[in-house]
């Protein structure tokens, strides 16, 4: 089993086995029609739980796109500090994909014109989310002209997901989709055994249930560091 990649959301053969490993998933020879349905589903629920992130913790995206992108800010205030939390994103990867920010045509310079500045430094995962301009005019300057500052950057919380969300994600995906297909849609919940007149009979069904409301459990807990001020 290769490792995940943090830099991408879990995709459905990730979910594929998790559910495999905790005996949930349904056998090729008997319900190979069922695996196909669960694997459609699984993309549905992670596009679902992707938006979930990103309206509970408040940052759009929260997982930055694979390559820098331009956006158009309106003027910082008369102290020259920009602030990326009203548009609610960040930039990220920095030291891959230093940001080029322009005004009036011209290009600042990185610890020179301006500096990148995070509410948070000392948390593991956050990202840059405000400039600091330093350099006359920019400094201390109000623009009248919207959009005026351009930035080409990764913009979003985090350019390679925290292992514990991934999992969690991967979790939740999970629980969604059994949710909708139903508890016992692939599985037989109650099993029954015999030996030397006696018997005993299971049910496995409240031992899934369990298992998804833990899962969705852990995926709250694992988003909720990370909720914008």
């Amino acid at each position: 089993m290769a490792d995940p990649d943090y830099t991408q959301y879990p995709d459905p053969t990730d979910i594929q086995q998790l559910l495999a490993l905790t005996n949930l998933w349904p056998s090729q020879a008997t319900d190979g029609a069922k695996q196909s349905a669960l694997l459609a589903e699984f993309q549905i629920q992670l596009n679902s739980v992707k938006r979930t992130i990103a309206e509970k913790t408040g940052w759009k995206p929260f997982l930055a796109e694979a390559t820098p992108s331009t956006r158009l800010f309106d003027a910082s205030d008369g102290y020259g500090f920009l602030d990326l939390t009203p548009e609610e994103t960040g930039i990220v990867d920095t030291d891959n994909n230093v940001p080029v920010i322009t005004i009036d045509g011209r290009t600042l310079v990185l610890n020179t014109d301006y500096y990148l500045r995070s509410s948070d430094e000392a948390a593991e995962f956050w990202p840059y989310d405000g400039i600091q301009f330093v350099s006359a005019p920019y400094a201390g300057q109000v623009f009248a002209t919207p959009n005026k500052i351009s930035i080409t950057a990764r913009f979003g919380f985090c350019s390679s997901l925290p292992e514990n969300l991934w999992s969690a994600i991967r979790g939740e995906v999970a629980a969604k989709t059994l949710n909708i297909m139903g508890l016992t849609s692939f599985q037989t919940t109650v099993r029954s055994r015999s030996q030397e007149g006696f018997s005993e009979t299971y049910d496995f069904g409240p031992l899934i249930a369990d298992r998804i409301a833990s899962w969705s459990k852990d995926f709250v807990t694992a988003y909720s560091p990370y909720i914008r001020p």
